[in-house]
């Protein structure tokens, strides 16, 4: 349960291998890439030296970045069309890639399918478009005259002709412009809601004409030269074309379909690799590169060192390896942070990244994140019938791959039934859980809120000053790690600051609870001493160090500045051991709720009633309730504890992996 360590890993290969050890890399999803020419301009590019290898330490004055790259934009664009063709996901299922598989293989491949399909789409588009046309040009069966040549009404030689359909509203609209319009509009059928119509107008009046149509929304339907003739001809010939076309169409869609048997699961693995591919050219952009050798720079964890070496065996004397593992050397380079933490903490890495990634060098909060967050909640939130749904809500989206906030679901879940269990609360009922048990056990077993406010609040805040205690400890150790003396000795999150805190804690206990054994006294001395301490903590960490000059601006502005801080100390010491009464708060907020539900289920009187309402009492509850919960646990982990010790200003480990990224675009 730490930060585990790291190694900066170093590598030479040849040009030609560059391809193979990047596939490796990405493969084996244990290597952060960091750029290699910064580790080499910053001589942080340690490798074995030996004569053997003389000539790719040479070779590293002529290093340059690696501009051989490709472009997958055309093959990628053809297979997402095929994928779309046959309806096939752009999931990335990495089982599917093949260590030895040759991508220009699967270019040749992707171009004749893609070759082959597009005719058959292309074809099948272009028949859908005819069938559409078709189907408009069947509303001459709504002519009254089936007598009417349209041929010879489209073949004269003065006059335009436009056939289409117009509503009745927008009909009204151009007879009330009738004056201004230089054509005849005729009605010559009606199909359905349909109205037909031809207008016929000069030739050199037909921008104007046009101009007008639009303007009362005339919908235009072409004739096709083609079947042009009396509508009982004209329906003749759309029939036949109609029945060629769908007899057409159903034999392209068949050819379809065998293609999507054929090549469906060819093309899902074609993806896979597609995406591997994109992957390595991006990769690319970290390499420094000379005309015979390239150089990779990356960072392993320890416990994947044996891993890794197993993985290069194969290139034996071709791959020329250095590492950088001292720990200070390791700490200086600032690697990144990869969070080790067991099966119980681990979902909670994601609320300690959403606040930002611890450092290298600062201790993991994690396990002190799950443990605070768990118990304020099930604190704010104790039901055990709540707490089961809450957990089972988990395993659902565990199972949905959202293991991570899933994982979080459940353990908070939990929490809340264990304390709903000692808050004797079940779905909102007191005193059903303590039914199970002998009257004089469950008088001391169980702590119900609203019969023990006091207690409650009592409790909240002395398990809020408990994990105040253990975030000065957090921040101390931070501190001291990072050779912080000003701060992790004389600040006002360091020992310094946490002796102030507990001298103001004895002296108000002790003060408010009548205890005579408290030597106040000398609390006051001590708190005078740690107040001191912290405002002169720069000049005097600056003279144990020996460090010139003693302050780094004027001592007039540092020591207003330093009265400022202290009373934002005094305030903060205040603000954060009394923001805990919230938990308790909650916990009476939570069975408050429910009595007024109850109270509105009593008033109902019918057992429906009472039914209705413990079904919406739970769901209110849960939702609008849980969602505070669960937000005013956030703010104290982070606003109140975080803000002591944790600086979260790392870099996340994010080795190198295959991913969805092309398949989105």
């Amino acid at each position: 349960m730490a930060i585990e360590k790291m190694k900066l890993l170093n590598i030479v290969i040849e040009k030609d291998k560059a391809h193979d050890v990047l596939k490796d890399i990405v493969l084996a999803e244990k290597i952060h890439l960091v750029s290699a020419i910064s580790e080499i301009n910053e001589n942080n590019f340690v490798m074995k030296v030996d004569a053997e290898h003389i000539e790719e330490v040479a070779g590293l004055c002529l290093i340059d970045t690696f501009t051989e790259k490709k472009d997958y934009k055309s093959i990628q664009k053809k297979l997402y069309k095929l994928m779309e063709y046959m309806q096939i996901p752009k999931t990335l299922d990495k089982q599917l890639i093949d260590t030895s598989f040759d991508f220009i293989d699967l270019q040749n491949e992707i171009d004749s399918i893609y070759e082959d399909l597009s005719s058959i789409r292309l074809r099948m588009q272009e028949l859908s478009d005819e069938k559409s046309q078709l189907s408009q040009m069947s509303i001459i069966q709504g002519i009254y005259e089936p007598g009417v040549d349209f041929r010879k009404l489209f073949d004269l030689e003065y006059f335009n002709i436009k056939f289409g359909i117009l509503t009745k509203d927008n009909m009204e609209r151009l007879i009330r412009n009738y004056e201004n319009i230089y054509a005849a509009v005729l009605h010559i059928g009606r199909r359905g809601h349909d109205e037909i119509y031809v207008v016929i107008s000069l030739k050199e009046l037909a921008v104007e004409t046009e101009r007008i149509l639009r303007s009362v929304y005339f919908e235009d339907i072409s004739l096709l030269d083609e079947y042009l003739g009396t509508p009982e001809e004209m329906i003749k010939k759309i029939d036949e074309r109609m029945l060629h076309i769908d007899q057409e169409l159903e034999g392209l869609q068949l050819r379809s379909e065998e293609y999507d048997e054929q090549y469906g699961k060819r093309l899902m693995v074609c993806y896979a690799h597609l995406m591997l591919e994109i992957k390595i050219e991006q990769m690319k952009k970290y390499l420094a590169v000379t005309s015979n050798y390239v150089y990779i720079s990356g960072w392993v964890g320890e416990e994947d060192e044996d891993f890794i070496n197993t993985l290069f065996e194969p290139y034996g004397d071709q791959m020329v390896i250095g590492e950088s593992d001292d720990a200070e050397t390791v700490v200086a380079l600032k690697p990144p942070t990869k969070l080790n933490n067991n099966w119980l903490f681990k979902p909670f890495e994601n609320l300690v990244h959403m606040y930002g990634t611890p450092s290298y060098s600062e201790l993991d909060p994690t396990p002190f994140v799950a443990l605070a967050y768990m118990i304020l909640f099930g604190a704010m939130f104790g039901d055990l019938g709540q707490g089961m749904l809450l957990v089972l809500a988990g395993v659902l989206m565990t199972r949905k791959r959202s293991s991570d906030y899933g994982g979080i679901l459940k353990r908070i879940g939990l929490f809340s039934m264990v304390f709903g269990f000692f808050y004797d609360s079940f779905f909102g009922y007191e005193h059903v859980i303590s039914k199970l048990f002998p009257e004089s056990l469950s008088e001391k077993m169980f702590l119900r809120p609203i019969e023990h406010i006091n207690t409650v609040l009592i409790l909240a805040v002395v398990t809020g000053l408990i994990f105040l205690l253990i975030s000065y400890g957090y921040s101390i150790v931070n501190k001291i790690k990072s050779s912080d003396l000003k701060e992790g000795v004389f600040g006002r999150n360091g020992v310094v600051g946490l002796c102030l805190y507990l001298v103001l804690l004895l002296w108000v206990g002790g003060s408010a609870l009548g205890w005579r054994w408290v030597p106040v006294n000398l609390l006051k001395i001590l708190a005078v001493i740690a107040v001191v301490l912290m405002v002169i903590r720069e000049p005097l960490s600056n003279s144990i160090l020996k460090k010139r000059p003693l302050y780094h601006e004027p001592a007039s502005a540092y020591y207003v500045e330093s009265g400022f801080e202290l009373l934002e100390t005094f305030l903060g010491m205040l603000s954060n051991s009394v923001s805990f009464i919230r938990v308790g708060a909650f916990a009476l907020n939570h069975v408050g709720l429910f009595m007024a539900f109850h109270t509105i289920a009593s008033l109902i009187g019918t057992a429906s009633g009472e039914v209705v309402m413990f079904v919406i009492g739970n769901a209110v509850v849960i939702g609008l309730e849980g969602l505070i919960v669960l937000i005013q646990g956030l703010r104290l982990v982070y606003y109140e504890m975080f803000s002591k010790y944790y600086n979260g200003e790392g870099e996340i480990f994010s080795p190198a992996v295959v991913d969805d990224l092309g398949g989105n675009k």
